[in-house]
């Protein structure tokens, strides 16, 4: 048997702050039938198919992990930078609707031939563009956006900080 990926856990555990406590005790009932865990059994490997052939469409292009694994390699900063950003910008902290993330490669000079319809999609395009552009110019893009970043969310500030030479004063 194929041990469970962990990120697949983690992605599961993420879904918790989204969900209050009963529609957990909800869904946990709902399995515990029998003939439900057959349902959940069938819609999983639905799942399971979709994302096979998902990864089969996209076999001509990487994946945004592995494109931002590689510039690890040659380039750390800028990777942690990206994957940061890439974070908050999963996460909505920054660029909170997709139009603002159309807008932000509009003004870096971004053009797609396709234009993403899903927020994910376009989280992941940005990312992989940004790959090509000078760490500094990325930078100083988020700086503009900056404003935008929650009162929370100090770390990001800090990568611009650091990244543009400025002091910061945070703890």
């Amino acid at each position: 048997m194929t041990p469970v990926n962990p990120d697949l856990l983690a992605d599961l555990a993420r879904l918790l702050k989204r969900y209050p406590p009963e529609e957990w005790n909800a869904l946990m009932s709902w399995i515990q039938a029998p003939d439900r865990r057959r349902d959940l059994i069938a819609f999983l490997e639905t799942m399971a198919t979709a994302a096979k052939e998902r990864r089969l469409a996209n076999r001509g292009r990487p994946s945004t992990t592995s494109v931002l694994a590689k510039l690890r390699e040659s380039d750390p900063a800028k990777a942690e930078f990206l994957i940061g950003f890439r974070e908050r910008l999963a996460a909505g902290n920054v660029l909170h609707s997709l139009s603002d993330i159309r807008d932000f490669m509009h003004r870096l000079g971004i053009e797609l031939e396709q234009i993403p319809k899903k927020r994910e999609q376009a989280i992941n395009r940005l990312t992989e563009e940004l790959v090509d552009l000078p760490l500094d110019r990325i930078v100083e893009a988020c700086a503009m956006i900056r404003s935008d970043v929650s009162q929370n969310d100090t770390e990001f500030s800090r990568w611009v900080d650091l990244i543009l030479g400025r002091s910061s004063n945070r703890s």
